[in-house]
């Protein structure tokens, strides 16, 4: 499955992408990918930056940092790690906790100064009702912590009851992150917006999270 496009001149000259699983059923909190690779248009050459071991999340739209955990036990991701692929440094965000589902969705700020993600506790299928608790954290590429709070926080907002589910899924600017909501991952109902420190959570629109496009 393909990650990015790298592209030099408005050519496109590399591919990132992972592996991802197939066919499988469960309780899934993160989609299942396989380690990170890059393929090189012009030479047909692929090299591997993450072994299959590692869930890759996102990379920065600059295609300076990746985001990762590493599985821990069976399909639960571990905690999340930031790597910037140029220098090979890495910076790695312990769970808050009582998350035991794991990190990821991570996503990076359009100037790549910020990175937020999901962790996660519970089920909210194997088990009824459902014990599943989503947290949101924010931190800047340099390794502080900014800001994380619960789906507490943002449940009722614009008058959706029974939120267990939120996600990052972009940013509007290098402020503004977007979360889609819901009450499980595969019925999304809305967007929220929220500041990367935490303030200004509001209701932004009906739906589920399609993509953005850069100026």
């Amino acid at each position: 499955a393909p990650l990015a496009v790298r592209v030099k001149g408005s050519q496109a000259v590399g591919v990132w992408y992972t592996f991802e699983a197939w066919g499988l059923g469960g309780d899934f909190l993160f989609q299942p990918r396989l380690g990170l690779y890059y393929l090189d248009l012009a030479s047909g050459q692929s090299q591997k930056i993450l072994g299959r071991e590692f869930n890759p999340s996102s990379l920065s739209p600059d295609q300076s940092w990746a985001a990762y955990s590493r599985y821990d036990n069976g399909w639960n991701a571990g905690s999340l790690t930031i790597r910037n692929l140029t220098t090979g440094a890495e910076t790695a965000f312990p769970l808050l906790p009582g998350n035991d589902r794991g990190a990821g969705s991570a996503v990076f700020s359009p100037d790549h100064r910020y990175v937020a993600w999901m962790e996660g506790g519970g089920h909210w299928m194997a088990v009824a009702p459902p014990t599943f608790q989503a947290a949101i954290r924010i931190a800047s590429t340099s390794g502080e912590i900014i800001t994380e709070f619960p789906v507490s926080a943002i449940n009722g907002i614009g008058g959706i009851a029974n939120v267990l589910w939120m996600e990052p899924v972009g940013w509007m600017d290098g402020q503004t992150l977007i979360l889609q909501i819901g009450p499980n991952p595969g019925n999304p109902v809305a967007l929220a917006r929220i500041n990367f420190d935490g303030s200004g959570l509001a209701y932004l629109a009906p739906g589920s999270f399609a993509g953005l496009v850069y100026p």
